[in-house]
């Protein structure tokens, strides 16, 4: 009976045994096979991160660290085709087989493949399931390869190891999470494009400036080169972290590429180049109008331009609405007949010219009447007067003093801040230059004597027809004519922002541009600076851009020996002349010239 029982419980160890060598023969990492096999079909079903799914296969994944929780980040597909962070490739991703010694990654290199920015496929896989919206600033996380990623927090985003991870997970299962990433987690060691500054990239006209940010930059600016869709950009300012270039004057809408010390990336999106559109507004060429001596916009966007062939100002309104403003006034015995009547009758806006507009939105306009020139207030609305409001036609005059006894010859207005008022004047002599007035008193700004001492290549007196206002700055600009500069002024100190002193129509930068006969200026809220530019002697006619850093860009107009006003984009486009710029509150531009013709400039796509 013992040995009977003795031989029925070795039966049953024997059963057992060979149950287990059974069970030995079962495949170990059947967890992290199935975890791996559901996350790769997640990926592959998401168009975005379809290659990552198959790198992800090659995951070293085992069943405990699916016991244990993991989190994986996929990076998106458009960071495999850009060449900077692409997979390392040998014929396909199975012949990749990378040994990284000297860590953790060593023990799983043979079934853990490199990219090209050095990480392993187990440097996306973090240990525990983590919640991306739970994670706290300042705390790390440990990969499988035991990389540590720095957590950081700005603005609500959530940043690995400076790389911005989503905060909703694209899969997840009871042990593990998986979440994006746009660029590779070694990327603060590459050279690369801030991810925030491809999600923000605005559209840009040609000769604007562009601020570049990323990470590996050359501190040097002649050590980046950058173009845009293929098109070398000028670099102004460079540090590791930002780059600020200038759009070429031809560049076309396009990828960004910035290569340092022979390595090259390419952005993720496009930059759209805008492009300068040039049409005629109709209802005001059918005014026949002689030549617009200058244009300003109101609050409302109505145009306020002058007439001073028909001695008047018109406004236009955005509904098409036209309204004439001609005063009159019966000036003695005008016509000499020995009768004071309706015979006698003038017109008070005697060729109006320079046209400005106040904070309080009074209209403000120049006219050469009598021996000299004065300065009339129109209030929008009243179309039958017009208030002397500075100058003295007859003798004696004096320079500065009582606005109502200087005498000017003003060719440029400027309405500053409060009551201030900025006029150009021509008298030929030492005392041409600008000036300012206040309240009821013209004090001199600025000069012959002035412009001749900031800039020893000087020899003519200023003439100024041209004159804007930084509101924000206080900076003043100046077109001169005489001079072929245009100024700057701040603080009662000038210099030349750009123009060689030489007649030509020449784009570049500062003083190694030129221009022929600089005339209306109007500037933008990025500090771009738009100019008139007319050189008779070659018929080109041209509106044309400066930007803060005194790149001086043709935008519009070209050589018309016809005289036409040609709508069109950019060069195609021709001018009759550009006499006077203004801008609306939208940022398009209106230019004025000398055939009655009011073009409207706008930056499309």
């Amino acid at each position: 009976m013992k040995s009977h029982i003795t031989g029925a419980w070795m039966c049953m160890l024997l059963w057992i045994i060979g149950c287990n060598k059974d069970k030995e023969r079962i495949p170990q990492h059947e967890a992290a096979a199935t975890a791996k096999t559901n996350i790769t079909k997640a990926l592959a079903s998401i168009d975005s991160l379809s290659t990552f799914a198959v790198i992800f296969k090659e995951a070293p994944l085992a069943d405990a660290d699916v016991a244990a929780g993991f989190t994986a980040l996929a990076p998106v597909n458009a960071v495999f085709t850009d060449e900077a962070v692409a997979l390392k490739r040998v014929g396909n991703i199975e012949a990749v087989r990378v040994m990284t010694a000297g860590n953790a990654r060593g023990a799983v290199a043979a079934n853990n493949p490199q990219l090209k920015d050095g990480s392993v496929i187990s440097d996306y896989i973090i240990k525990g399931k983590i919640t991306v919206s739970t994670l706290t600033n300042g705390s790390t996380l440990v990969t499988l390869s035991g990389k540590t990623l720095p957590v950081s927090i700005h603005k609500g985003a959530v940043y690995l190891n400076g790389v911005r991870v989503s905060q909703n997970t694209v899969y997840s299962a009871s042990d593990y999470n998986v979440y994006t990433l746009p660029a590779l987690i070694n990327y603060p060691a590459q050279l690369a494009f801030d991810p925030v500054f491809m999600d923000h990239l605005v559209p840009k006209l040609p000769g604007d400036t562009l601020v570049v940010t990323g990470q590996n930059f050359s501190a040097d600016a002649a050590g980046n080169q950058v173009m845009i869709n293929g098109v070398p950009a000028l670099v102004h300012e460079a540090a590791a972290g930002r780059l600020l270039v200038t759009v070429p004057a031809n560049a076309t809408s396009g990828p960004i590429t910035v290569t340092v010390n022979n390595k090259t990336i390419t952005s993720s999106r496009p930059l759209t180049v805008l492009k300068v559109q040039v049409s005629t507004i109709a209802a005001i060429t059918g005014l026949h109008c002689g030549q617009i001596g200058g244009i300003v916009v109101d609050k409302d966007n109505t145009l306020y331009f002058s007439d001073p062939e028909h001695n008047r100002v018109i406004s236009y309104s955005t509904d098409g609405q036209t309204t004439i403003y001609q005063p009159t006034k019966i000036n003695g015995d005008a016509n000499g007949d020995g009768i004071i009547n309706e015979g006698d009758r003038v017109f008070v806006l005697d060729g109006p010219a320079a046209i400005t507009i106040d904070d309080n939105q009074r209209i403000y306009v120049a006219t050469g009447g009598g021996e000299h020139g004065l300065i009339y207030q129109l209030t929008p609305g009243n179309t039958t007067e017009a208030v002397l409001w500075a100058g003295k036609a007859q003798p004696p005059v004096f320079i500065t003093g009582d606005k109502m006894k200087v005498g000017m010859y003003p060719q440029a207005l400027k309405a500053g801040s409060g009551d201030t008022i900025y006029y150009s004047s021509d008298s030929g002599d030492d005392n041409a230059g600008l000036y300012r007035i206040r309240g009821n008193t013209v004090s001199l700004v600025a000069n012959s004597i002035a412009f001749k001492a900031a800039d020893a290549g000087v020899t003519d007196d200023p003439d100024l027809f041209g004159i804007e206002a930084d509101r924000t700055t206080g900076a003043l600009y100046l077109a001169d004519q005489d001079n072929y500069r245009i100024w700057k002024m701040v603080d009662g100190q000038l210099s030349v922002v750009a123009g060689s002193g030489n007649w030509a129509t020449k784009d570049g930068v500062g003083r190694e541009a030129g221009f022929a006969s600089p005339a209306g200026l109007a500037l933008d809220g990025r500090g771009n600076l738009f100019v008139g530019d007319n050189d008779d002697n070659a018929l080109l006619f041209t509106l044309r851009m400066i930007n803060p850093y005194g790149v001086v860009t043709t935008l519009a107009g070209g050589v018309n020996p016809g005289y036409q006003a040609k709508d069109g984009n950019g060069r195609a486009a021709l001018f009759a002349v550009v006499n006077s710029l203004a801008r609306d509150a939208a940022g398009n531009l209106y230019a004025g010239d000398d055939y009655g013709n009011i073009r409207k400039i706008t930056f499309v796509l």
